[in-house]
């Protein structure tokens, strides 16, 4: 696998089909499916939570992407 990012020592991930990140663990068992676009995390399996934390703190960090339709805003002030 090209693309696998190792997350921590239990965990790691790598691209799937669009925007969609597969999480999996050391087995190769699926956990979660990360959205870039949308920021969106779908757990699998069951996960303690302070792991659950960490993958969606460094998914966030590493992969999430600011909205399509988002622009930076413009001042409409006029003099």
């Amino acid at each position: 696998m090209q693309d696998r990012h190792t997350i921590n020592a239990s965990y790691y991930c790598s691209h799937g089909r669009g925007d969609v990140i597969h999480v999996y663990n050391t087995g190769a068992y699926l956990i979660a499916e990360f959205h870039e676009q949308s920021g969106q995390l779908r757990w699998q399996r069951v996960v303690p939570a302070e792991q659950k934390k960490a993958i969606e703190s460094w998914l966030n960090q590493h992969f999430r992407n600011t909205p399509r339709d988002a622009k930076p805003k413009q001042s409409t002030a006029h003099a």
